[in-house]
């Protein structure tokens, strides 16, 4: 009996440390994900504040530009999305795949730039409605020098160096 007592309550111990630690890892798990989070909107409000300084938004051409810009965004997230999920079952499956598949794989590749294409042709379409060309011109400039910004942030926070520098 006594053993058996014993027993039972190290399995419960046991259960009880696996069930603690299951929840400790999930916790960090949830507060990794809301801290993702964080992190994206902060980026998106820069990337919005950044974006309506550089191409000196009136409030009427914010009201329309917003909405262009924001449905394009979107659009390119879902592709992009859906781009790394079947990327990424290829490159799991890179040195086996055979001709044919890596063909298709291929394929698939150009058929993601042809789509991600179609959509800058929309949404520049779109604009061309709302905006100047010259600001639409500042809108690419403005897109590129902020991702080099973050990018240039982010590399000076891990002490990475430019090249040539």
């Amino acid at each position: 009996m006594n053993n058996f007592f014993n027993f039972s309550f190290s399995a419960f111990l046991l259960i009880s440390a696996v069930g603690i630690s299951q929840t400790k890892i999930e916790a960090k798990q949830e507060a990794r994900q809301e801290a993702r989070q964080e992190t994206k909107q902060k980026m998106e409000t820069l990337k919005i504040a950044y974006i309506t300084t550089a191409l000196e938004l009136t409030e009427t051409e914010a009201q329309q530009f917003w909405p262009v810009y924001n449905e394009a965004e979107v659009k390119q997230r879902e592709l992009r999305r859906t781009r790394m999920g079947e990327r990424k079952d290829a490159q799991q499956n890179f040195k086996t795949m055979t001709e044919k598949e890596a063909e298709f794989f291929v394929d698939k590749e150009i058929e993601f730039k042809q789509k991600e294409l179609d959509i800058i042709k929309e949404r520049h379409g779109k604009l061309k409605k709302v905006l100047s060309s010259k600001k639409i011109a500042l809108l690419y400039k403005a897109e590129v020098d902020f991702q080099r910004k973050v990018l240039q942030e982010l590399n000076d926070k891990k002490g990475v160096k430019e090249p040539g520098k």
